[in-house]
């Protein structure tokens, strides 16, 4: 089972970030987690991964990874921006960015569309959005909001709150479009 379907049936929300962590450690994804809120401009970026391999006792190497995320932040903004940070502990090596000129130029690329023609790591990244909201809004948890919402008895700002994602991404969410764009990511 991945990480998807593991979270697709819950419907106790709002997903902590906490447990998204757990289950990157318990299924063997990394060591150690920590999360760091930094004076960073959120403006250029809402969070970033730092990995690192760690030598232990008798030789074992240990994976550590470090979310810094903008303590500028909503709390939604930060849920889902170490959402996603957290999601990229899963990408392969070709997909991240390992040195800072790579990160220089994936912070640059992030302000062009996707069919633009930027990097590998520049799209994966571009779509770690998309894979945060499937956690953060299971599709079992969703498949009741969107009845809910068409029907008008439940608002954006609801599905938004009960999630704890910004607004404007639980409208996304809540598009017919949704489905089908969401089977293509994963």
């Amino acid at each position: 089972m991945d990480i998807y379907q593991f979270f697709s049936c819950l419907t106790a929300l709002p997903i902590k970030i906490d447990t998204i962590a757990e289950y990157l450690k318990d299924n063997g994804h990394a060591d150690h987690i920590f999360f760091c809120e930094v004076d960073i401009d959120p403006d250029v970026i809402w969070a970033q991964l730092r990995a690192y391999r760690e030598q232990g006792a008798y030789g074992a190497e240990k994976t550590i990874y470090e979310i810094q995320y903008s303590e500028h932040l909503t709390h939604e903004q930060k849920r889902l921006a170490c959402c996603k940070e957290l999601l990229h502990i899963l990408d392969n090596d070709a997909e991240a960015a390992a040195s800072q000129p790579e990160v220089e130029t994936l912070i640059q690329q992030m302000a062009i569309p996707p069919q633009a023609g930027i990097s590998l790591q520049a799209s994966n990244d571009h779509w770690g959005v998309i894979r945060a909201l499937l956690i953060l809004v299971p599709r079992d948890s969703l498949s009741e909001f969107k009845k809910a919402y068409d029907a008008g008895e439940i608002s954006e700002d609801e599905v938004a709150k009960a999630t704890g994602i910004p607004v404007e991404y639980a409208r996304v969410t809540l598009q017919d479009y949704w489905s089908e764009l969401s089977q293509k990511i994963v």
